[in-house]
């Protein structure tokens, strides 16, 4: 597996070199005429090449790019990426930013369906204010998250990819999240055909879904039992041109080459795991 994983992130460098833009931005969508650089892909691209351990190319022309961009937005997810994007190119939080995430609410949910979205808008604001040492209701998301809690997971049809964001959301505001239940829930996730399916009665997998499991493993400090497949489903995405894709045979983005990236990471930092570790993970780096 060794011999096959490191060409594969080879290429996965070169395919992050070939999304970047003149302007110093990056873009999953690029041809020689049409360029859209965006905040959310620089993120990806940006956190991919620090998870790979590569310094991005130029990485001047990035910072210009970011100092071009708003530095206000009432936009929960726009802020997260545009500050953590600054972030990882050492540039600080600028006073305006500061007061638009102050400005963030955060609501109920507006239905089972929503709870999905919410969660991860929500973990998106509690970790942008917290770490600004910002107030939120950390009472009132505790209650919203546990009454969509069912048998061990979290959803209205439990799933591993909510309880990933609710154990997310959890760990981020400080509340112990390891139970007996939710371990369960997990361990029942995994799949030896599959590495990890999504909810009890689905047999199917994708890198998200991948992601979700072995983050949840790593949160609860459970074992991935079965990362050599895994590892290759996520090797089975990788395209021609090096991206990485959310599941083989489908379109990448630079969101779903950064996943795969932080599967193979996260399983490689990870005791007994399918490949040999390049460095230890921090929080900071495995940002989603």
């Amino acid at each position: 597996m060794p011999e096959r994983i490191a060409p594969a992130l080879r290429r996965a460098v070169e395919y992050l070199d070939s999304r970047r833009c003149r302007d110093g931005g990056y873009c999953f969508y690029r041809t020689d005429y049409v360029e859209e650089p965006s905040v959310h892909d620089t993120y990806h691209a940006l956190a991919a090449y620090r998870l790979l351990g590569q310094a991005c190319p130029d990485c001047d022309a990035s910072i210009d790019y970011l100092q071009r961009q708003p530095a206000v937005s009432s936009q929960p997810y726009y802020l997260y990426y545009y500050v953590h994007s600054r972030r990882l190119l050492g540039l600080p939080v600028m006073n305006a930013t500061v007061a638009a995430i102050g400005a963030l609410r955060v609501e109920a949910p507006s239905g089972e369906e929503s709870f999905a979205g919410w969660l991860d808008e929500v973990l998106k604001i509690v970790r942008l204010k917290q770490m600004l040492s910002q107030q939120y209701p950390r009472a009132q998301i505790m209650d919203f998250i546990v009454a969509f809690r069912r048998d061990g997971g979290y959803g209205a049809k439990p799933s591993l990819e909510n309880t990933y964001l609710a154990l997310c959301l959890l760990e981020t505001m400080g509340l112990a999240a390891r139970d007996a239940d939710t371990v369960r829930f997990v361990d029942d996730m995994q799949a030896v055909e599959l590495g990890f399916c999504n909810t009890r009665d689905s047999r199917y997998t994708n890198n998200r879904i991948l992601h979700a499991g072995v983050g949840c493993c790593r949160l609860l400090g459970m074992a991935v039992l079965y990362p050599t497949i895994v590892i290759s489903n996520v090797l089975a995405s990788q395209t021609a041109d090096g991206a990485f894709a959310a599941v083989a045979s489908s379109l990448p983005d630079l969101r779903s080459h950064y996943l795969a990236i932080k599967i193979v990471r996260m399983l490689g930092d990870s005791p007994g795991s399918a490949t040999d570790s390049i460095g230890t993970l921090t929080m900071e780096d495995v940002l989603d």
